[in-house]
């Protein structure tokens, strides 16, 4: 009689490594070290000053990694020196642990495994806009070697696997090319829509309401909600613009920051600024206490102000600041360039402080006036107009552009540009034709209704509705000035009225509505910094304004910028902030970080190799138990049984002979009665463990409970 018994899975495939397995475990790491080498740069230079060291070598990829994601998300990240982009050590090292991890590929029979390494690639190339070039095929050759080894037997499973693998092509390659997918959907007017809606949604839940909704010009209706936007605490209060977002390209229907390479290729600049003492975030304050502290003035412009701001309903992606605030006291979130402020990656700002002076916003004439017009300049000022001349140049090639068509329409409503033969429109020239055109005919309303009119952007349908409310007559005023040369930004943010300042008291908490929400447009005022000027009809008079007829009026144009005072700076005097002795150890680190990295990874390997084959042998027992044949499947169960060693009752050892030795047909009611028996058999074993072990543990106490002795009372034979 045949014996039907289940046999236990047992490992087989115990052989020692072929020569096949060699060579694809060779050919796999060399496409590996191609893929490195061309992606990062490095060459094969046998020369003694330029074949570094392993260490050398990373740190030459971890700096253009860094200066990969600084452009692509001005992600900040630390630079060292000792680079070398030889990989004459490098690679070999890399060559044997791309051979250990891809034997570990092949020898694990997982086939999703074989993905991972082309999913990785691809990720990092699509997000960091890495280019793996035309050496990618050999990640596909890679990719295709291992699913091949991993290929069951038979042409079943060769084809499931060729369409595994056909997937993982296609996805890599999306991936490699993610920056061209987002062009192509940045072009579609209908993905854009949706993509910008959820967005704005996520940002919503993420960061809080923005009444002002960060540039975008296509809302019809000013948002005028009630609530709290802010809790502010000052120890001298005084009335503020409080600086939000600022909005450098004008795209017809939305204002944007300047692209994320603009700001990190001018992060040397910058540092190299703050490093010489000069405040980009701040400069306004500083231009009023350098021109204070050379007149012997008294006026509080130190920054002896302290302020604490608690957001409450307003937008958390922004650090709301003044323009005298003193940009060494922030210590939490990202400068973008002396522009705004914003968290670090992935957090909120709910709560800051920071340090500032009176507001400047209302001195701005008599300052800029000071800085150029002062009798006995000092070093100090001369060190401040040197260091503003390189800024100043930043500020010229970056927010004064306006595009031809632009330029057209304004052309054809405002007139001509004006005398721009000095650089630009005199300051208060400019101001008051700007002020002069938007207060002539145009209607101040916060709900603007259905477009009436047929144009080509914001702009024009403003110029030609000839109504709008401070997001509109802030964005006609910003190109205005651009239009006359000076260099202009769009802000938003909250204002801090002098209603609002006289009803604080100082160290008190004092409430900001969110109806003090406000668009305004700020111009480069050279020398002195970015300062607001108010064009919006309703907010006229709201703030406290500069005196056009004093200070800079006797300084029409105070200072074109001096190109040729620019090499002065070269470019080793810019350095990159940090530690100049941080890479010091950073080769025997970032060696150590690596080694512990790969080690992980085969760690994983290993693991997950050990866990599909568990995984295996469960999935085909299960499968067995319940869709096999009742006759095998019991006789299986009985066998499990025995081998692991179960209490086997005589109801069960009667199902098990029955099924193994004897021709009689079993039915599903025995197998379903087998299945319970050895569920019932697997909690006995585990409560008969258990009692083994409480039993072990009272023996070795001597009867003693969680090991503390029972002491008992002496009979003495007294009674109590």
């Amino acid at each position: 009689m045949e014996k039907l018994r289940f046999a236990p899975y047992r490992k087989i495939n115990r052989r020692n490594i072929s020569t096949a397995e060699i060579a694809i475990t060779a050919f796999g790491a060399a496409c590996w070290c191609v893929l490195i080498k061309d992606m990062f740069g490095l060459s094969f230079d046998l020369s003694g000053e330029n074949m570094g060291t392993f260490g050398g070598s990373l740190i030459y990829i971890w700096n253009r990694i860094a200066e990969t994601i600084g452009n692509a998300c001005y992600v900040l990240l630390p630079k060292f020196e000792g680079a070398s982009g030889s990989g004459v050590l490098f690679l070999p090292v890399i060559f044997v642990a791309a051979a250990l991890i891809q034997y570990l590929i092949l020898k694990s029979k997982c086939i999703w495994l074989a993905a991972v390494p082309a999913v990785c690639i691809g990720i990092l190339c699509g997000a960091f806009e890495l280019s793996a070039g035309e050496v990618g095929i050999f990640l596909l050759m890679v990719t295709v070697v291992p699913v091949l080894a991993c290929t069951a037997g038979g042409y079943e499973g060769f084809g499931k696997n060729m369409v595994f693998l056909a997937l993982v092509i296609a996805i890599s390659a999306g991936l490699w090319n993610l920056p061209a997918l987002s062009d192509l959907t940045e072009k579609t007017g209908t993905a854009s829509q949706i993509s910008r809606a959820a967005c704005e949604l996520a940002a919503d839940s993420f960061y809080g309401h923005n009444p002002l909704l960060s540039g975008d010009l296509t809302q019809r209706q000013r948002n005028r909600e009630e609530g709290t936007a802010m809790e502010v605490t000052m120890t001298k209060p005084v009335s503020m613009y409080l600086r939000g977002f600022v909005g450098d390209i004008y795209t017809g229907d939305s204002w944007q920051a300047l692209s994320a390479s603009s700001y990190y290729n001018r992060t040397d600049l910058m540092y190299w600024l703050r490093q010489r003492g000069f405040d980009p975030l701040g400069q306004l304050g500083q231009a009023g206490t350098l021109t204070e502290t050379m007149a012997g003035g008294s006026s509080d412009m130190s920054g002896e102000n302290t302020v604490e701001i608690k957001i409450r309903d307003a937008d958390r992606r922004y650090a709301y600041l003044p323009y005298e605030v003193d940009g060494s006291s922030i210590s939490r979130g990202k400068d973008w360039g002396g522009s705004f402020v914003t968290p670090v990656k992935g957090a909120r700002l709910s709560s800051y402080s920071y340090r500032t002076g009176q507001n400047a916003t209302a001195l701005w004439t008599d300052i800029a006036a000071g800085i150029f017009s002062m009798a006995g300049r000092t070093g100090q000022l001369d060190d401040y107009l040197e260091e503003e001349s390189y800024y100043n140049e930043y500020i010229y090639s970056s927010f004064t552009y306006i595009s031809d068509s632009d330029k057209a329409l304004l052309s054809e409503y405002i007139g001509g540009a004006g005398d721009q033969s000095k650089g630009h429109v005199d300051y208060k020239e400019a101001i008051n034709r700007i002020r002069d055109y938007l207060r002539s005919d145009f209607i101040y309303t916060e709900n603007l209704g259905e477009v009436s009119v047929d144009a080509d952007g914001a702009l024009e349908t403003f110029f030609k509705e000839k109504k709008g409310y401070d997001v509109q007559f802030a964005t006609a005023a910003v190109m205005m000035f651009r239009y006359y040369g000076i260099p202009a930004r769009y802000v938003e943010g909250y204002l801090i009225t002098p209603q609002d300042a006289a009803g604080m008291e100082s160290g008190k908490a004092a409430e900001i509505p969110l109806e003090r929400a406000h668009a305004w447009p700020e111009i480069y005022i050279d020398g002195t910094g970015f300062v607001p000027i108010e064009v919006s009809p309703l907010y006229m008079g709201v703030m406290e304004e500069a005196d056009m007829n004093t200070g800079i009026s006797n300084n029409t144009l105070i200072r074109p910028f001096d190109g040729a005072s620019q090499g002065a700076l070269g470019s080793s005097d810019l350095q990159l902030g940090g530690d100049d002795n941080s890479h010091a150890d950073i080769s025997y680190m970032i060696f150590m970080y690596v080694f512990f990295a790969l080690l992980l990874l085969a760690a994983l390997l290993w693991i997950g190799k050990k866990a599909s084959g568990r995984i295996r042998i469960t999935v085909r027992r299960r499968r067995l138990f319940v869709d096999g044949p009742p006759k095998t499947a019991v006789s299986a169960m009985f066998s499990y049984m025995e081998s692991h060693e179960l209490p086997v009752t005589d109801r069960a050892r009667e199902l098990g002979n029955k099924a193994a030795y004897s021709r009689s047909q079993m039915t599903e009611d025995d197998r379903s009665e087998m299945a319970g028996l050895m569920k019932k058999a697997k909690k006995e074993k585990r409560k008969n463990e258990k009692n083994s072990k409480i039993s072990a543990r009272r023996s070795i106490t001597g009867g003693r409970s969680h090991g503390f002795i029972r002491l008992q009372p002496k009979d003495t034979g007294e009674q109590s």
